[in-house]
């Protein structure tokens, strides 16, 4: 009976070769995955396709589709196998006793009484442990999602840039030809084609650059996701969320979101959950240097029948536990060394995102002022163009500085959109789409894969 309700071993073969085949076949348009993104949505699953896919709906698929998702899911169903055992009480010993004549048969059976709450200290270490790892599967998302936005934040700058430089290169295509015709008519010198000749040439190489920057930040933004790069090429992307600056809150509604990242973030959750498994630890080492008890119940026949009752306590006569009572203490300060060193880090990330925030943010204002007395600049130049006191090539010269202080500007703006992300990872709050709430899929890709 007891051979019959032993588990059995099966072999689930995993092939290299077939996970790279199934990694390759990944797309956006993928039946779990929208079956997915319309329940965390509260879409209708026939609901049509999106025409683009923005940074919520890429966060979506990203933690549909990240491996890493998976190990953390993995390491949470092994934390609930650990209850299990932590939980399993010791099996009794059965013993076939010989004696000294062949007319001795004796029998005994054993069993373990744990003393002191020892099986309840590990169950709720273990206890502890699950709540570590549900929250590890929680920081584990938030991470996926820092990485996507920091991914496609990047994607965004190289797609602006590259049409700042595109409409600069316009700009100088236009002043070349203005100035070989000068040339051509004798009003014009060759240093000074040359010199225009050379921009032109430096933007054209500018351009090429922004083109290959383009293209690795799109499989960056496939890496990010989890899938080849030619799903993500398969679809138009959406970001018009980093067009905008974000509403950022001020210091005083802020105060409340940096609380809750003091004491609510995963990752503090998450060694809290640890540092309370290390008390459970050190009660469990105290509770065990007080001795089991083993009782052995047995029975002899050698001419007579006799039933013996056989109490056995271990002795601590060489030692009473302190060797791992020791070491739990000191994994338990350990513990606790991680929870405070975690907190000053989340401080340190809060302090340095607003900082850079306020800082980036009074770039971008002055920047703005700039291109607003550029603007004024080209439309007085327009004005006087139209009027006939200057000529084409000076116009297109003042456009050409307008696109370039334009670029400029976006350079600011840039590292304000980035500052916005850093002060996103230290509140563990989505600023960028403040309505995105971070939902994990039940089920790994892989399960839904028929995988092991």
């Amino acid at each position: 009976m007891a051979v019959a309700g032993c588990a059995h071993f099966h072999s689930v073969a995993l092939e290299p070769a077939t996970e790279a085949e199934n990694f390759g076949a990944r797309r956006l348009d993928d039946p779990g995955l929208k079956a997915f993104t319309a329940g965390a949505l509260a879409a209708p699953e026939n609901a049509v396709a999106p025409p683009s896919w923005d940074l919520s709906r890429l966060t979506l698929a990203a933690l549909y589709f990240h491996p890493d998702l998976l190990i953390a899911q993995a390491q949470l169903a092994t934390s609930q196998a650990a209850v299990k055992t932590a939980g399993q009480i010791p099996n009794p010993t059965f013993t076939v006793l010989g004696g000294p004549s062949t007319q001795y048969i004796g029998y005994s059976l054993g069993m373990l009484f744990e003393t002191f709450g020892k099986r309840g200290y590990r169950i709720s270490q273990a206890e502890r442990l699950v709540g570590a790892a549900q929250w590890n599967v929680v920081n584990t998302a938030w991470q996926i999602r820092s990485t996507l936005r920091t991914a496609f934040l990047t994607y965004w700058s190289a797609e602006r840039k590259l049409a700042l430089a595109q409409r600069s290169l316009s700009a100088e295509e236009r002043l070349v030809g203005l100035e070989e015709q000068r040339v051509a008519q004798g009003e014009g010198s060759a240093p000074e084609l040359a010199l225009v000749r050379v921009a032109r040439a430096q933007t054209v190489l500018a351009a090429s650059a922004l083109e290959k920057q383009l293209e690795e930040n799109r499989v960056a933004l496939a890496v990010a996701i989890g899938v080849p790069v030619d799903a993500v090429k398969a679809v138009t992307l959406d970001t018009a969320e980093f067009d905008s600056p974000p509403v950022v809150p001020e210091d005083g509604s802020a105060a409340p979101l940096r609380r809750r990242a003091m004491t609510e973030r995963a990752d503090v959750k998450n060694l809290l959950a640890q540092y309370q498994a290390s008390q459970a630890a050190l009660q469990l080492q105290i509770a065990s240097q007080y001795p089991n008890i083993t009782l052995t119940a047995a029975y002899n026949y050698d001419f007579r029948n006799q039933f013996e009752l056989n109490p056995a306590v271990e002795q601590p006569l060489f030692n009473q536990n302190q060797g791992p009572i020791a070491e739990a203490e000191a994994k338990r300060r350990e513990a606790a060394a991680r929870f405070l060193a975690l907190q000053a880090s989340v401080i340190g990330q809060i302090e340095q995102g607003t900082a850079s925030y306020r800082a980036a943010t009074a770039a971008v204002m002055k920047a703005d002022r700039l291109v607003e007395d550029e603007r004024q600049r080209l439309l007085q130049m327009q004005q006087s163009f139209q009027a006939g006191a200057v000529d084409r090539p000076t116009l297109v010269t003042v456009e050409l500085e307008a696109t370039t202080i334009q670029a400029s500007r976006f350079d600011a703006v840039v590292l304000q959109r980035q500052a916005v992300g850093l002060l996103e990872d230290g509140l563990q709050q989505p600023l960028f789409d403040p309505s995105m709430a971070l939902r994990v899929p039940e089920r790994s890709m892989a399960h839904r894969a028929g995988q092991p």
